[in-house]
């Protein structure tokens, strides 16, 4: 069995990319320090956002964020990710107690379990996932470090490594949901995969597997005669429509840590 659903990517690469490049703290060359961020090992990008800010559904007219949903796969090590998440609870609240399953009390976790959506492409049961975002546009380059301006090169279903960092959210001022969540830094594009299509829906090829029409029909023609709306027809909706591949939204939306 693959280990990524919806993936074309051969599992010796990916076993040898993980093996290769696990979560990272990222170091001052000079001196050596921790400077706060990891980067993550391979994975891939789910409603990906990065080129242009996400539309602030909690605050319509307010500013976005960049954003992306990190798909782990099932066998990565997220031990040092854990590690950071914890130690910044532990600064950012300092004293708050952990419930019995590990869980802080009172604050919203940002590891998501990818089988809440295993309906959806691309999302693998007993794996985990996290939304990362940021406030301001993070630079995308491919493994050699150029620059990427191309927006097509970022959709969902693109492996890549993230550089990422934790912030404090929901405090000030108050909001009906605070933690720890991860900052989006920085993105690099390491390989092209399957795009991701919307949550559960199916393929074309076997949604209208046996449907004849006649080849040379009209679409334009035949919808001239309709009624216009207002008529007894039908109105058209106003607006944009979704783009980007995906199509399926979460019940939660929390503006930071739902799995989207």
């Amino acid at each position: 069995m693959a280990i990524m659903r919806n993936s074309r990517i051969p599992d010796a690469w990916l076993q040898e990319a993980m093996r290769t490049n696990p979560f990272r703290r990222i170091v001052d060359k000079a001196t050596g320090q921790p400077l706060g961020s990891l980067t993550t090992c391979p994975c891939r990008l789910s409603y990906p956002s990065i080129f242009q800010p996400e539309e602030n559904r909690l605050n319509p007219g307010g500013k976005g964020k960049y954003k992306a949903t990190l798909l782990f796969p099932p066998n990565a090590d997220l031990t040092l990710l854990q590690q950071e998440y914890q130690a910044a609870v532990q600064r950012l609240f300092p004293g708050v107690p952990r419930n019995s399953d590990g869980s802080y009390a009172g604050l919203w976790s940002p590891f998501k379990d990818q089988g809440a959506k295993s309906s959806a492409d691309g999302y693998n049961p007993g794996a985990w996932a996290i939304t990362v975002s940021t406030a301001f546009k993070p630079h995308v380059v491919d493994p050699s470090l150029n620059i990427v301006t191309d927006e097509t090169r970022v959709y969902p279903g693109v492996w890549a490594i993230v550089a990422i960092n934790t912030y404090k959210y929901g405090v000030s001022p108050p909001q009906p949901k605070k933690g720890v969540g991860f900052g989006m830094q920085t993105v690099m594009l390491i390989a092209d995969d399957e795009r991701l299509g919307g949550g559960g829906g199916l393929e074309p090829s076997k949604a209208f597997a046996g449907i004849q029409v006649q080849s040379n029909f009209s679409a334009a023609e035949a919808f001239s005669t309709m009624p216009a709306a207002g008529a007894g027809g039908f109105a058209i909706p106003q607006g944009g429509r979704p783009t980007g591949g995906q199509q399926f939204r979460p019940v939660e939306d929390d503006d930071v840590e739902s799995l989207r």
